[in-house]
Order: structure tokens, then C-alpha cells, then sequence
């Protein structure tokens, strides 16, 4: 008895050692539509990571990848963001930024943190921990109505300083 208690918490304990810190989030909308992605949004490290081409695209970047500098560049207006793979700084305009979480490949796919991208195309987002759901807007009027409409009694948050999941 003594010796499988051993072996299903050397079991327990592997098994938690060699588990990914990743796991499926949440859905995505941009001004209340849902995200248009071919793989699914992830948590990686407390951080909602999304697939790169559909969350520029989806706020209006044109979107290109390096593949020899295993980088991601996004162009919209006046904003030019850059981003590596595994590098935790990305660049707004030439300018170094800090990321928690970098850009990372899961499955063949190139995932970015979505509050980063977001936040650096000027939009404002919010985090629905009821509803497992990431909410952008790129209207700040809509934004404001949104929250106001949502915060009563809700677990609506804004994913800024520092705030994220609840």
C-alpha cells in the first residue's frame, strides 16, 4: 500500500513538473464581434496570447512575418509595432517596450500577448472573467459606454496596470 502511494505521487508530481504553464482562454471580440481565428487563444504564464495574423488584422494592421529574424512586424496609420519570437521586448515605433509574456510559437502558430497589441493600436481593452471573454475597442466612446453598462454588479475589469485575470 505504502509503495503505490509512493508511485502515484512520483507520478503526480512528474506529471506536474513536465505540464506546460499553458491553457485555453478565452474568446476574443473587437468592437463586440468575436475574433476570427484558426487556433484558439491560450494562457501562457497568466497572459492571453492570440494568434499574430489574426489580432493585427483584426484591428486593421497589415501584418508580416520574418521569417530570418523570426519576426513580426505590424503596420497601421502613424504605428509601426515589431515583435521576436521569445524576445521580451517589442517595439512601438522604434521604441523599446517590456513584455511579461514574449511572442512564442505553439503548434506552427505565432502567438502574441492580445492586451500588448492591442493597447499599442490605441485601443482599450477589458477582461469579462464571468463570461470568459477579452473585449477590445477601438472607439474609445464605445469602450466607456461598455464598461459603464458592465461594471454593475459584474466581473468586468480593464486589463490595464497590471490588471488582467481576476
Amino acid at each position: 500500500m505504502k509503495k503505490s502511494k509512493k508511485w502515484i505521487a512520483l507520478f503526480l508530481a512528474a506529471l506536474c513538473t513536465f505540464t506546460p504553464l499553458t491553457a485555453f482562454a478565452a474568446d476574443v471580440n473587437i468592437d463586440r464581434k468575436p475574433l476570427q481565428m484558426d487556433v484558439s487563444p491560450t494562457v501562457i504564464n497568466g497572459r492571453t496570447m492570440v494568434p499574430m495574423r489574426s489580432i493585427f488584422e483584426g484591428l486593421g494592421a497589415a501584418v508580416e512575418w520574418n521569417n530570418y529574424t523570426r519576426g513580426i512586424t505590424a503596420q497601421k496609420e502613424d504605428k509601426t509595432i515589431t515583435l521576436y519570437l521569445n524576445e521580451k521586448n517589442a517595439f512601438i515605433n522604434g521604441v523599446s517596450h517590456s513584455l511579461d509574456t514574449p511572442a512564442v510559437a505553439v503548434n506552427g502558430r505565432t502567438m502574441v500577448p492580445v492586451r500588448f497589441v492591442a493597447e499599442s493600436l490605441d485601443c482599450k481593452v477589458y477582461w469579462d472573467s464571468y463570461n470568459q471573454l477579452v473585449s477590445i475597442f477601438t472607439d474609445n466612446a464605445d469602450a466607456a459606454a461598455y464598461a459603464a453598462a458592465s461594471l454593475a454588479g459584474s466581473s468586468l475589469s480593464p486589463m490595464e496596470s497590471g490588471w488582467h485575470l481576476m
